[in-house]
């Protein structure tokens, strides 16, 4: 049984998942105590999970046996979401081999085909103990890596070259100065130590304990003679994050619904910014407090009666590695519960992709969004109202919010000619990403249906 800690605004839902799964839920909040009743556990987790920047989604970090098992569970349930895991644990510390030297900067390989990059005075070919201090969830960028080493606590990190530093999340000023005041008496020559935010609820024999045992793996490591590259001496904390489509954020609320009154787009609303989360809160205070059933549809209707009141509609595309592009803007041509239309003006220069024909003065895009649909529709036409073609860009089911569209790219392009020649784009890129687990079976299936369909149309 895994310690999970919870936080954000997915927190009712995952809980209640973590729990059916046989999770034990440590460190919860005031709420999460509230409407699961639970013991208020003090205990180290063994995962976080809290939310993406985002909102549109979660990261897990922790012990990578039980992120493992946690998105194992999660992939049952939610077949639709991109999941994205970290090259190198963070803080894990490796022997890794000195290749090449750019831009003032060392290039090492941790791994077969995994770099980072490094300063310092070393040679090509070094073998060289260093800590992951940032990580990467694809191999075309570098790691972060360091020389100074850390080594990971349940209530602690020591480090390198460091002083006594107390976690932001220990708030109580009495207990920071306490821990202060244990970290200098017990700082050894060379390293610092940083407390943890589990280190607030630990009796002071627990954390002297843990010190020693620290120092005495960090002596350990010291000493080491490996001189054989990629040997992981310290697994660190392991990092998935898993983004989460308008399908899953929906599925989410239904579960929340089992401990608490939640209004239809529960967590599509509380991840669009301040204005939709507010909105959800009052909407569901008025339910929880008043009984009242009506509040989704009419919360819903409201939601879109703000967008149809907005000159442009922002369009968020969101790429299969969390990386969000902002389209160019569109204005309403026509709005409904079953579909958006949106008209963009393009700007003259380059080619359309697949079309492979110049980008003019006056063309535009017309837009077609259906929120149930794994497809946007863009039909191009040139100043005097010619279609110059279609592309069909397949993604997952977007959302429609008071503010903008959203959606998952799902990488692989439709092409359609004026004569009716179809093209399909990018799809080597996409099996590329089927192969490597960042989109599931599940997905590739809804693909390559979507593409027959349009095959066989012709």
């Amino acid at each position: 049984m895994f310690n999970v800690r919870v936080r954000g605004i997915y927190a009712t839902a995952i809980t209640r998942l973590c729990m059916d799964w046989g999770f034990r839920i440590v460190q919860p909040t005031e709420t999460i105590i509230d409407r699961f009743r639970l013991t208020d556990l003090k205990e180290p987790p063994d995962i976080t999970i809290k939310d993406l920047e985002s909102k549109d989604g979660i990261i897990i970090i922790g012990l990578r046996r039980a992120v493992e098992e946690v998105l194992k569970k999660l992939e049952i349930y939610f077949p639709e979401v991109i999941v994205l895991k970290c090259l190198m644990p963070i803080r894990s510390i490796v022997k890794g081999i000195v290749k090449d030297f750019r831009n003032g900067e060392y290039i090492v390989e941790v791994k077969p085909n995994i770099y980072g990059v490094l300063k310092g005075n070393f040679r090509i070919g070094d073998v060289i103990t260093v800590s992951v201090a940032k990580t990467s969830f694809t191999r075309n960028n570098y790691l972060k890596l360091s020389s100074s080493l850390w080594i990971k606590g349940r209530y602690a990190y020591l480090i390198q070259d460091s002083k006594v530093i107390v976690s932001r999340h220990i708030r109580d000023r009495n207990i920071r100065r306490e821990l202060s005041s244990l970290g200098l008496l017990f700082k050894e020559k060379g390293w610092g130590v940083k407390w943890r935010s589990s280190a607030q609820y630990a009796n002071i024999p627990s954390l002297m304990e843990e010190l020693k045992k620290l120092y005495e793996k960090a002596r350990e490591i010291l000493k080491s003679s490996e001189k054989t590259p990629y040997v992981e001496l310290i697994d660190g904390e392991y990092i998935a994050k898993v983004i989460f489509p308008s399908t899953t954020k929906i599925e989410l609320d239904k579960i929340r619904s089992k401990t608490i009154p939640t209004v239809y787009k529960h967590h599509i609303y509380k991840s669009s910014g301040k204005i939709g989360s507010v909105l959800v809160d009052f909407a569901e205070k008025i339910l929880n407090e008043f009984n009242v059933d009506v509040v989704s549809g009419d919360l819903h209707e409201f939601m879109i009666e703000l967008l149809r009141q907005r000159s442009k509609v922002e369009i968020l595309h969101i790429k299969p590695s969390g990386e969000i592009i902002s389209l160019t803007p569109g204005s309403i041509i026509e709005i409904n519960k079953e579909k958006l239309i949106l008209k963009r003006r393009l700007t003259a220069g380059g080619r359309y992709d697949g079309l492979n024909i110049p980008k003019e003065e006056g063309d535009y895009d017309i837009m077609e969004v259906k929120p149930n649909e794994w497809t946007i529709t863009h039909s191009y036409y040139s100043k005097n109202r010619v279609l110059k073609g279609r592309y069909i860009n397949i993604n997952t089911p977007p959302e429609i919010t008071y503010k903008y569209i959203k959606y998952i790219d799902l990488i692989v392009d439709i092409v359609i000619l004026p004569n009716g020649e179809v093209k399909i784009l990018d799809l080597e890129e996409f099996d590329k990403l089927c192969s490597e687990g960042v989109v599931s079976s599940y997905i590739r299936t809804k693909v390559n249906n979507i593409i027959s369909s349009f095959n066989t149309a012709q």
